[in-house]
């Protein structure tokens, strides 16, 4: 079994959801993973395809004591305002990661810089890393979690945008354009350094850009995956709403996602409890397309099997509406 699976069934085997999510934001394969030397050190930066913090042995056990008493985690998520958005849930999730490892410890995090009345950007996480031997690093993390929908042809010619958000206003290309050009080397900005020299931190020595998430394909026509994203990347499927229905006999169960749930894969004993009989889901999903023209994710559980799997439903009109 590949490392990456192993990690990933051992996280599904969890009990607490939140630990469970906890696990998948800090330790799965990442959609984008990149890591540069810092505008003060001169170095050339390196592309680093794996997961957002390497699932030591250490990591791995508390995570698992963790796991027998959340505690720390929910009044960590209860302190917080409640959020339906799934990029803010997850940045409290990295949060309290960084905040109880062993090996690092919080700065900073969402710090605005500021100019003339105008914001120019915010670091999302300034953490110490103290795990290597030398002296403590200050690191700038930007971090995403994004899904994205492949389509056969660009919507605009001359685009090159294949890999399109549910909302199909943003991109994967987009996302990780921004992130090269803007957010990663905002510690380059003058203002930013004085924003950083007022708290007594130094210019960060390692900037990593990550965007965690999962990519999927229109069934039945696999594309090329996006050429930032590791072979080991997470796919799936999208349909339409009629494609889905025409569906819905193959699938013993199934359970429409609401967001914080598309981060976790579920145990498929949990989906087989929660979730509908696969004959229920087809007036489920009209239902559900009746009140939103929103994309919806669905957890399904085919027969014949035991392993679960994801699909994004959309409009019959999608992308194009």
């Amino acid at each position: 079994m590949h490392p990456i699976t192993a990690l990933e069934s051992t996280i599904t085997q969890l009990r607490s959801p939140l630990v469970r999510d906890l696990a998948w934001a800090c330790f799965s394969q990442a959609l984008y993973c990149e890591q540069r030397a810092g505008p003060a050190t001169g170095k050339a930066g390196a592309l680093n395809g794996t997961s957002m913090f390497a699932p030591t042995a250490q990591r791995l056990s508390e995570l698992q004591a963790l796991d027998s008493r959340p505690d720390k985690l929910q009044q960590h998520l209860w302190q917080r305002a409640p959020t339906r958005r799934l990029g803010v849930y997850f940045e409290h999730l990295v949060e309290f990661f960084i905040a109880h490892d062993a090996s690092l410890s919080l700065a900073q995090r969402n710090l605005p810089v500021r100019h003339g009345g105008n914001t120019l950007g915010e670091f999302d996480f300034l953490y110490w890393d103290r795990s290597a031997l030398n002296d403590p690093l200050l690191v700038h993390l930007e971090v995403a979690v994004k899904f994205y929908l492949g389509v056969p042809q660009p919507l605009t010619p001359g685009s090159t945008d294949r890999w399109l958000g549910p909302a199909s206003h943003d991109s994967l290309e987009r996302k990780i354009a921004k992130l090269d050009a803007q957010q990663s080397r905002l510690s380059e900005h003058p203002q930013a350094k004085q924003s950083l020299s007022d708290l007594g931190l130094p210019v960060p020595h390692v900037q990593r850009s990550v965007v965690n998430g999962m990519l999927f394909q229109p069934a039945g026509q696999p594309l090329p995956l996006p050429a930032p994203c590791p072979e080991r990347v997470h796919t799936a499927s999208w349909m339409t709403v009629e494609a889905a229905c025409q569906q819905t006999q193959l699938w013993q169960r199934g359970l429409l996602l609401d967001k914080p749930q598309w981060l976790t894969p579920l145990p498929s004993a949990e989906l087989f409890t929660r979730g509908v009989p696969g004959a229920l889901l087809q007036r489920a999903l009209s239902d559900y397309f009746k009140r939103s023209r929103f994309p919806t994710m669905l957890e399904v559980l085919p027969h014949g099997t035991r392993r679960s799997k994801r699909l994004f439903v959309v409009p019959d009109d999608w992308p194009s509406r």
